[in-house]
């Protein structure tokens, strides 16, 4: 091959590169605003608080916002877990809201004095903490909306580690992609696909090296569970998304007959909410109808059913979730939240 057709296969690939790149970085843009627009997370006017970890995945979401001049803020939970790596994670995040020139707001948590307090696991821990801090965050800023940055990966997570649990349809549907005031706008786009238009946009971020970690639930799904599904489904995130929504649609349906089952069933005095154990008796299957009674107050499936066996049993026998207590009266069950 001659000097001069070396400089033009050259000079051809590099366009050809930059061709791709901006090819990839509009399709990627499309899809992010047709996701916002089908899903009806949010108005173009509303303001948006997102919650940017500094990882790849809120990086890249920050960078769509920033592309499609939406208005939105940066909100960073420091968690204190990993020492420097933590603290320059905040800084980066920072950085990251100067340069898009938006508000940046950042609180720092003991997470690790918290989980010991209030018995709960580190994970767990930290995503009440962020939660709350966040929910804090919307009402005194007037921010209409909560995104995080969930990804299609990330549903499939969720929904296996709610199944190893044990769990009812709320817990298997996984993530929504609106939740009340949440939303997550990245449900349209898989992990691979974010790195890889990461890579191509040169969108810096940060590495959280705890992701690695096999102590973690979630991590130890992704890295042994996940990659025999994909053996068996390579499209497996995609599958879980459309049986996320199935359930979702079934979970709408039940709600509504459970809504009219339960005002029959249950009373509110006080603090406290009473169950007629002579009426639930007459529901069948009676423990289905019960864990639906009490999910949302943290008792789970086995707990669930260990209060259903003591129906017939001497009163005074007491069941606990993380926050509320249920005590089996003779003619009740009663149930109320544990004060710290």
């Amino acid at each position: 091959m001659k000097f001069w057709e070396i400089e033009w296969l050259a000079y051809f690939c590099t366009k050809l590169r930059t061709f791709l790149k901006l090819s990839k970085s509009i399709r990627m843009e499309k899809e992010f605003l047709h996701f916002i627009e089908r899903e009806k997370l949010f108005s173009p006017r509303q303001k948006i608080l997102l919650a940017v970890s500094g990882g790849v995945d809120s990086a890249v979401m920050a960078e769509l916002f920033k592309r499609a001049e939406f208005d939105f803020a940066i909100a960073h939970c420091n968690f204190g877990l990993r020492g420097k790596e933590s603290d320059d994670d905040e800084i980066f995040c920072e950085t990251l809201a100067k340069k898009y020139k938006v508000t940046f707001l950042t609180e720092r948590f003991d997470t690790g004095k918290f989980a010991v307090d209030n018995k709960f696991s580190i994970q767990m821990a930290a995503r009440k903490l962020r939660y709350d801090w966040l929910n804090d965050c919307l009402k005194k800023h007037k921010f209409d909306y909560i995104a995080t940055a969930h990804q299609k990966n990330d549903v499939l997570e969720t929904m296996l580690i709610n199944f190893t649990r044990g769990t009812g349809l709320t817990g298997l549907h996984g993530i929504l992609p609106k939740q009340g005031a949440l939303i997550r706008p990245m449900l349209f786009v898989t992990k691979e696909e974010i790195e890889s238009f990461a890579g191509m946009q040169q969108i810096a971020h940060r590495y959280d090296s705890s992701n690695n970690s096999e102590k973690y639930v979630r991590n130890k799904i992704r890295m042994r569970i996940i990659p025999i599904l994909k053996e068996i489904n390579p499209s497996i995130e995609q599958t879980a998304i459309g049986v996320s929504k199935n359930l979702y649609a079934s979970e709408q349906i039940l709600e509504y007959h459970l809504k009219e089952v339960r005002n029959r069933c249950t009373e509110v005095k006080g603090k406290k909410l009473y169950i007629s154990i002579k009426k639930i008796k007459l529901l069948h299957p009676l423990k289905a109808y019960l864990f639906e009674f009490l999910r949302e107050m943290g008792f789970n499936a086995r707990v669930t059913e260990q209060i259903a066996d003591s129906l017939n049993e001497t009163a005074g026998k007491k069941f606990l979730s993380d926050s509320y207590q249920l005590i089996k009266d003779r003619e009740y069950l009663i149930v109320s939240e544990i004060k710290a």
